[in-house]
């Protein structure tokens, strides 16, 4: 009786050893997950691709230097003019804005008038109907180097070392720079700066010597 029951014992202990092991071996093989590269996972905000700020550019009324001259100044007379007095400017244009008085005709058949006196109260002469040159006789207004009316041709010479001596008629002389396209011509008198033209390089020796335009 006793080696039956230990029979059956190892029966039993033999089966429930075998019931375990199979239960282990069935369960679901886990199913391995796909790694996720660091360099590809996605980040906070990922999609929208980063752009660094830039300046504005310039706007579409941006103003430019006529005929590549440099902008003049309201209190300075460049080589392209002074203020709104822009070289190649229509006359039109700045009847219409009030900046001109009264036009007259010459007998040449160009036209002249006189600019606001917070310009300088310029001298301005048109050719077909468009600003040709500008001449300044007062005081107030200087050249971007310092020169201006009442300037010693000594100084005039020094500042514009690049220019050269124009007879005009009657003995009239005068001190000529071109500054690319354009030019400024210094007429003098007793040694100094007597009046300021600014105009292009091409036509202010003509306007000197009394050459007409129109």
């Amino acid at each position: 009786m006793k080696c039956r029951l230990a029979a059956l014992s190892v029966v039993l202990v033999a089966g429930g050893l075998a019931g375990c092991s199979r239960d282990k071996n069935d369960r679901p093989t886990p199913k391995a997950q796909p790694a996720v590269s660091a360099s590809t996972a996605p980040l906070p905000g990922a999609g929208a691709e980063e752009t660094k700020p830039t300046a504005p550019g310039p706007g579409p009324s941006a103003p430019a230097p006529r005929h590549g001259a440099g902008l003049p100044s309201d209190t300075q007379l460049s080589e392209a003019g002074v203020g709104p007095y822009v070289i190649g400017i229509e006359r039109a244009e700045l009847s219409s804005a009030g900046l001109v008085g009264a036009v007259s005709t010459g007998a040449d058949g160009c036209e002249s008038g006189a600019g606001l006196s917070r310009y300088g109260a310029p001298a301005l002469f048109f050719a077909k109907g468009a600003l040709q040159h500008v001449k300044i006789t007062g005081s107030t207004i200087r050249t971007p180097a310092g020169v201006g009316v009442g300037t010693a041709l000594a100084d005039a010479k020094r500042a514009y070392p690049d220019g050269k001596t124009l007879a005009g008629p009657g003995g009239a002389s005068a001190w000529y720079a071109e500054i690319g396209d354009f030019a400024l011509l210094m007429r003098i008198g007793d040694g100094k700066v007597s009046a300021i033209e600014a105009g292009p390089a091409a036509t202010l020796p003509l306007t000197f010597t009394g050459t007409s335009l129109c």
